[in-house]
C-alpha cells in the first residue's frame, strides 16, 4: 500500500460530542486500493501529549477482515459506540488530552497504514 489510501468520516460536523452520546464513524478505502487491504482495525481512543509520560487508552475496538468494495457513498468499515463520561478533551499549555477515531489498515504485502480523525469530547457544545 502506498500513499494515503483511506480516510475516516465521522457522523457530524463540527466533531464535538457530549459524554453518553453515540459516535458513528466509517473508514473509506480508495476503490483502486481496496483489493490490497486484508484487514482494518478501527478504534476510538484518547491519548495525552505534552510534558511527562504520554498515556493512551482504547475505548472501542473492532477488527474487520475480508474487506469488500462498497459504493462510493458507504464506508468500507464502520463502527458505533457510546462515548464515556470521561476523560474530557483538554488543550493546556503543558498537557493535551485528545480523542480520535483511528483506522489501521493491513496490506497483503505486510505493509500497514494508520489514519485518524480527531474529535472533541466536551461537557457542553461551545
Amino acid at each position: 500500500m502506498q500513499g494515503d489510501i483511506a480516510w475516516i468520516e465521522l457522523d457530524r460536523h463540527p466533531v464535538i460530542y457530549l459524554p453518553g452520546e453515540t459516535l458513528r464513524a466509517g473508514c473509506h478505502i480508495d476503490k483502486h486500493s481496496v483489493s490490497e487491504v486484508i484487514a482494518v482495525e478501527m478504534s476510538v481512543l484518547w491519548f495525552t501529549e505534552g510534558k511527562g509520560s504520554e498515556d493512551m487508552a482504547v475505548h472501542h475496538f473492532n477488527r474487520f477482515s475480508a474487506i469488500k468494495p462498497t459504493s462510493t457513498d458507504e464506508p468500507d468499515c464502520h463502527i458505533k459506540t457510546t462515548l464515556p463520561n470521561s476523560p474530557l478533551s483538554y488543550e493546556g499549555k503543558i498537557l493535551r488530552l485528545r480523542w480520535c477515531v483511528r483506522a489501521r489498515l493491513f496490506g497483503h504485502d505486510g505493509s500497514e497504514q494508520v489514519v485518524q480523525q480527531r474529535l472533541w469530547l466536551m461537557s457542553n457544545r461551545k
